[in-house]
């Protein structure tokens, strides 16, 4: 199966399951993972979870994304959660630069159920997910664009993988305007 020429990007709100689809996603599409908290955990073994940390673990990001570009491969961006629409137009930048379809799926996830999840996950990678940060991350969430996919982060992944399958089976170059 020939991936296709696609950057995901998966956006949500620590908790909501963007992990979970992703591998799902990358499974059924031959799409490769990009993720971020294990480029983090790769770049600082013992990270402090800085600022600085942060921005260049997303550098880094960027950087794989344009790496698969220039080689006419897409990706899913895991790890991060996309809140800023600053973050995401780069995404879509990159990805249009190397002539890739570029989608953004936004799960919705109650805030206290992506704290329970978190707080079940002790060994994930991005060892700063605490109830804080998923309330801190909600907070300044900017709203998705209109031509993203917005799913119920409540919903098990194999139906939200149904809807995105059939969501990405629409005409992909109608998306770019």
């Amino acid at each position: 199966m020939t991936a296709p020429r696609l950057v995901v990007a998966l956006m949500g709100i620590p908790g909501s399951g963007k992990t979970t689809l992703a591998r799902e996603l990358a499974r059924k599409t031959g799409l490769s993972i990009v993720d971020r908290d294990s480029i983090r955990a790769a770049m600082f073994p013992a990270c402090r979870f800085t600022e600085a940390e942060k921005h260049a673990a997303n550098g880094a990001v960027f950087a794989a994304v344009e790496a698969h570009g220039a080689l006419g491969q897409g990706c899913i961006v895991d790890g991060m959660t996309f809140s800023s629409p600053a973050k995401r137009s780069r995404l879509r930048l990159l990805a249009y630069r190397h002539d890739l379809d570029y989608a953004a799926i936004c799960l919705r996830c109650p805030v206290e159920l992506a704290i329970e999840r978190v707080q079940a996950q002790p060994r994930h990678p991005a060892r700063d997910r605490d109830p804080e940060l998923v309330r801190e991350v909600a907070t300044r969430f900017a709203p998705p664009e209109d031509d993203a996919l917005v799913l119920d982060g409540r919903l098990p992944a194999v139906e939200q993988l149904a809807v995105v399958l059939e969501w990405l089976a629409w005409d992909r170059p109608a998306r770019r305007e």
